[in-house]
């Protein structure tokens, strides 16, 4: 009997077949042993939708509705989850791509070059040595120094007028000059010095004003003169250098050339000679140092404050 109804209707036997098979969870799952055109359709989809990195989810869709046509529904579920993982994928490429981005940003905002210096000022030290010739250590002396960053350039002094019957020759009284330093902004750089205010006067001033100035762009660096072996100073030589900038980028020095007597205050004549008294190498005179004696009308000792110096850089 059942060979006949095999003979006269072979297309339900085949039918009948199709629809006893079995499937495991994972043909179900992809749709890759599906037979029917339906299921063959999901089980594609679902695969594009699977494989897809964010840029096919429609296709994952569209294969999960395949399915259902074909009779699927478990497969046109694995085609709505497969199309889910696509966006999951996108996502993350998206994060990756972002990652990326911000990486390249970074790089070209650390990727600039080292930063040239070049010398912008002149920076003088706060420390000071005192540098004095004593005659008379008498009362305590005055200690003044210069603004911030400033320098002595001279001396202004007094003595008494010439053909006063009652006229002394030594020094009267004595005032720092400070000047400023400026660097010049362009190759080849040099240090400018430019008068600035003075220091406080000390000692009675007399008639007769005096000023001992260095040469222009030169700064004072010690000093020399004339004194009585035991009461007073009878007049001072301001010793000056110039001062030059060496080395190239990024190395650059303060030079101080060769100190020489520049002027004199005070009288020329009197006492004797004594010995220069210049800063240690490297430093400049900064300040004053004087004492008074006798009730203020002489110069019992007179000294520089000291300081070291050297080039300041900024970018260039």
């Amino acid at each position: 009997m059942s060979g006949l109804i095999a003979r006269r209707f072979p297309y339900l036997v085949s039918g009948f077949i199709l629809a006893c098979s079995t499937y495991s969870a994972s043909d179900l799952a992809t749709g890759s042993s599906l037979i029917d055109a339906g299921g063959g359709a999901s089980g594609a989809g679902a695969a594009s939708g699977s494989a897809a990195h964010g840029g096919k989810t429609a296709a994952g869709g569209a294969g999960g509705n395949a399915g259902a046509v074909g009779g699927s529904a478990v497969s046109g579920s694995g085609g709505v989850d497969t199309a889910k993982a696509g966006n999951a994928s996108a996502a993350g490429e998206a994060g990756m791509a972002s990652s990326g981005a911000a990486g390249l940003a970074g790089d070209d905002a650390g990727g600039s070059g080292p930063v040239t210096l070049k010398p912008i000022g002149v920076t003088v030290a706060n420390n000071t040595r005192d540098v004095v010739h004593e005659v008379n250590p008498t009362n305590s002396p005055f200690s003044d120094r210069c603004p911030a960053g400033q320098v002595l350039v001279g001396f202004n002094g007094t003595v008494d007028a010439t053909g006063d019957p009652n006229g002394k020759t030594f020094l009267r009284s004595a005032q720092g000059i400070c000047g400023t330093l400026v660097v010049s902004a362009s190759p080849p750089y040099a240090v400018a010095v430019a008068q600035a205010s003075p220091l406080p006067m000390h000692e009675i001033a007399a008639a007769q004003q005096q000023v001992a100035l260095c040469p222009v762009n030169q700064v004072m660096i010690g000093f020399a003169g004339r004194s009585s072996s035991t009461s007073w100073v009878d007049s001072v030589d301001v010793r000056c250098a110039p001062l030059t900038i060496t080395g190239t980028a990024p190395k650059f020095a303060l030079a101080i050339g060769t100190p020489a007597v520049a002027t004199s205050i005070g009288g020329f004549t009197g006492g004797t000679a004594f010995a220069a008294a210049d800063c240690a190498a490297g430093d400049l005179a900064v300040g004053q140092i004087i004492r008074t004696s006798f009730a203020g009308t002489q110069l019992g000792a007179f000294g520089v404050q000291c300081a070291t110096a050297s080039i300041s850089l900024g970018p260039g």
